[in-house]
């Protein structure tokens, strides 16, 4: 039989745990929110957060890149020049992705594309080559991207080509149904917090323990 004092300890020592959880979630949450807002809208200054299409925008306007030409976006909100205003013999390609295909400058493979695409022009047909791309998209963001900007553009082909942002953003066993938990870790990995987290790692503190 328990002493009226080892209960009463036993009480106080229970109201301190559930404190310190309170306390320790109230934390985490308000992390993830400043988290999450920072890299919403605390991006380049050609870039904003769409909340409609659940993805990154570009900002129309010219700015400059530090490293080579002006990085232009048109009024669509697209990378590069306008697009063409004349249907009239259009074939259109959009390309979708990251940083790899958004690459600001001339050199970028959408880029170079249409300038090989101009060169095979003919009487009654020319191409356009819009670059909707945009850096640090995932696969899931760049699904969201496809679905509520390109099919407006009526293209004829269109690309899609990504990097590693998914590797980095998402633990690739987690994605597998048959692993233990799978929901949960699914979850775990929506967090900025942990996005956050695993891009520090992948960016700062994995080159500096590991050569190249």
């Amino acid at each position: 039989m328990r002493r009226p004092g080892n209960r009463s300890a036993t009480r106080t020592r229970m109201r301190r745990v559930l404190v310190v959880l309170g306390f320790a979630a109230c934390f985490l949450t308000a992390t993830e929110l400043v988290v999450q807002t920072w890299a919403r809208y605390s991006r380049t200054p050609y870039e904003t957060y769409d909340r409609s299409a659940g993805t990154p925008a570009l900002v129309p306007g010219v700015y400059e890149s530090g490293h080579g030409p002006p990085f232009v976006v048109n009024e669509s909100g697209f990378a590069g020049p306008p697009l063409s205003s004349s249907k009239e013999g259009l074939w259109r390609i959009v390309t979708i992705g990251d940083s790899c295909t958004v690459a600001e400058g001339s050199d970028s493979y959408p880029a170079v594309l249409q300038k090989h695409l101009e060169n095979r022009s003919t009487e009654g047909r020319h191409y356009e080559v819009v670059n909707a791309a945009i850096s640090g998209l995932d696969s899931q963001q760049a699904l969201k991207r496809l679905v509520s900007k390109v099919p407006s553009l009526e293209p004829k082909v269109v690309t899609i080509y990504l990097g590693w942002n998914d590797l980095m953003k998402f633990a690739p066993r987690s994605q597998s149904r048959e692993v233990i938990f799978s929901d949960l870790w699914r979850s775990i990995d929506r967090l900025w917090t942990v996005r956050g987290l695993r891009k520090l790692m992948f960016f700062h503190i994995r080159p500096r323990l590991e050569s190249p």
